[in-house]
């Protein structure tokens, strides 16, 4: 039968996508400017029905009917057809960011590698899961079940401890089971896409969702490590090489396994606290984080998050498969684009919003936190960055010689629609877990751009967690006005510890907008027979802090 098909496509900010060649059945072409395309096409509804869309700068997407499209179901949840009268309307969006490449190499060909100038496979490698025969994980990731500790929203007990007192019993907390294979998948993304430069590698850890239908918003956390702007990353390929001739591992994506994972356990607390929100941790190039450094591209980024979440089926219950053998790369970035089977569905649902978002900094990653708060970090073409020496924001234009493009990388204005105050309604938290600010502009500095940061949405919220070595400030002692202004009209928690033989003191503040612990060094080290284990009191700092900003977190807690 003869129908006129009209096709549109757009990003993922619903920009049209000029010059997108589209092909449905036998026809095909470019979309106009207006990122649109039509045709008469005869189609046989007893047939299966293909559309392809594909656009230099984003991934490319195929979609295929069961009979007419409007009128059966199909299997690509970023096309939405419709039927109007005689006439199908197919939108489509496209994303730029997929699953990065993965490679199964034996020990003999990583040790030839080793010896090459790059020494770079070119992907994740992977591994079997022990516990999973017939699957494949990213290399190392295990997946076994953890028992971990999750903070008390009354972190520090009432009374001191007794003198030996070790670890995790300083503090109080629950034990808990969590299960990353059975609640959630880890998915190591590129962004952009193939054979588009420049690209980052992105860490995304996401919660299985029961949901029949997708949410309207998903929430986030987005953690920044320090830098990796150091000797152990110098000279390393990125994202993918490799380091360690003796036992070789890819060192950037070794990043991520550590602080998600097996060392730190944000993944794993995540699940064991049942929160719902998407972990996002960004790895930069040798100290460049590029789009993630600005509050436009961290926007455009988590927005292209949700969208490959989305086109996985990983908004609503659609998308959930158990590790089996049947599914081999379910533990390693299963990808319904290419290396798992289609999912099928007359309705995936609208792609979800960005919702609430908190943003937490360890150590010297708390600079990239600051560029983030400037007043004027929000540009990607022209981002301030916090300069260490002066405390201050400091114009950058570019990063390494390379522009970066708001519409490609950001969330250009327009429509009437003011996207930077879209970002700062959704950044909701402020996780500062031990950040180095005496090596970082300041103090002072710091809490000026914290009080000009809290005032410009009056619902945000503040966790912070400090050792001794970054000095930070007593806030019933400190003159500055932040303190007046985060205490309110009352302290639900106050507590401070006097010192005890071999542990020190401690103190916590909070309510329900603010957290300040602080510790000596002393109270934060020593080992523990839990998990996470302490160890140097700054490694230790968000091994507690992280969980605990979690536990009293209302990101991922209730659906938008």
């Amino acid at each position: 039968m003869a129908v006129t098909c009209r096709v549109s496509v757009v990003d993922v900010n619903g920009r049209p996508l000029a010059g997108a060649r589209v092909r449905l059945g036998s026809a095909g072409g470019l979309t106009d400017p207006a990122g649109r395309w039509s045709a008469e096409i005869d189609l046989d509804p007893a047939r299966l029905v293909t559309l392809e869309v594909d656009h230099g700068q984003h991934v490319a997407e195929r979609c295929a009917f069961t009979g007419l499209p409007g009128r059966a179901s199909w299997d690509n949840a970023l096309v939405t057809p419709t039927v109007s009268g005689q006439e199908v309307l197919l939108a489509v969006r496209l994303g730029r960011m997929d699953t990065a490449p993965t490679v199964n190499l034996p020990a003999e060909q990583v040790a030839a590698l080793m010896k090459t100038p790059a020494r770079d496979p070119g992907g994740v490698l992977l591994s079997g899961v022990p516990r999973f025969p017939g699957v494949f994980g990213y290399a190392r990731h295990w997946n076994d079940i953890r028992a971990v500790q999750v903070p008390r929203a009354q972190l520090l007990p009432p009374k001191p401890v007794a003198p030996g007192t070790k670890g995790w019993k300083r503090l109080q907390s629950d034990t808990a089971q969590a299960d990353l294979a059975a609640f959630g998948r880890f998915y190591w993304l590129e962004y952009a896409p193939r054979p588009s430069r420049p690209r980052y590698a992105v860490a995304v850890w996401s919660p299985n969702l029961s949901d029949e239908t997708p949410p309207a918003a998903l929430d986030y956390v987005v953690f920044y490590s320090p830098t990796t702007e150091n000797e152990e990353y110098q000279g390393v390929a990125y994202p993918y090489g490799l380091v360690n001739r003796a036992a070789p591992f890819q060192k950037y994506m070794e990043l991520a396994k550590k602080y998600l994972l097996d060392e730190f356990f944000f993944a794993y607390e995540m699940v064991a606290q049942r929160n719902r929100a998407v972990l996002v941790m960004p790895i930069a190039d040798y100290g460049d984080l590029g789009p993630f450094s600005s509050g436009e591209g961290l926007l455009r980024a988590l927005r292209e998050i949700g969208l490959f979440l989305h086109r996985q089926c990983r908004t609503s219950r659609l998308g959930l498969r158990p590790p089996r053998s049947a599914h081999p790369m379910e533990l390693a970035g299963p990808n319904l684009r290419g290396n798992t089977a289609a999912v099928v569905s007359e309705g995936f649902g609208a792609v979800p919003a960005v919702g609430r978002v908190a943003v937490a900094g360890f150590s010297t990653g708390i600079t990239a936190v600051k560029t983030l708060m400037c007043e004027r970090g929000w540009d990607i073409s022209t981002v301030e960055l916090w300069s260490t020496a002066k405390g201050l924001c400091t114009p950058v234009a570019k990063r390494r010689n390379v522009t970066l493009d708001s519409s490609l990388w950001g969330v250009p204005a327009g429509g009437g629609v003011v996207p930077s105050g879209a970002w700062r309604e959704s950044w909701q938290e402020l996780w500062d877990l031990d950040g180095f600010h005496p090596s970082a502009g300041g103090w002072p500095p710091y809490l000026d751009l914290l009080q000009r940061w809290l005032g410009e949405n009056g619902s945000r919220v503040l966790r912070s967690y400090h050792t001794s070595s970054r000095v930070p400030p007593d806030p019933l002692t400190d003159p500055h006005r932040v303190w007046k202004h985060l205490t309110g009209p009352k302290l639900d928690v106050r507590i401070s510890l006097p010192p005890v033989t071999g542990i020190g003191a401690a103190q916590q503040l909070q309510n329900d907008r603010w957290t300040s612990v602080t510790a000596q060094d002393a109270y934060l080290g020593g080992g523990s027979d839990e998990e996470p284990v302490f160890i140097d009191p700054h490694h230790t700092t968000p091994r507690v802090g992280f969980p605990h900003a979690l536990r009293l977190s209302k990101v991922g807690r209730t659906v938008r």
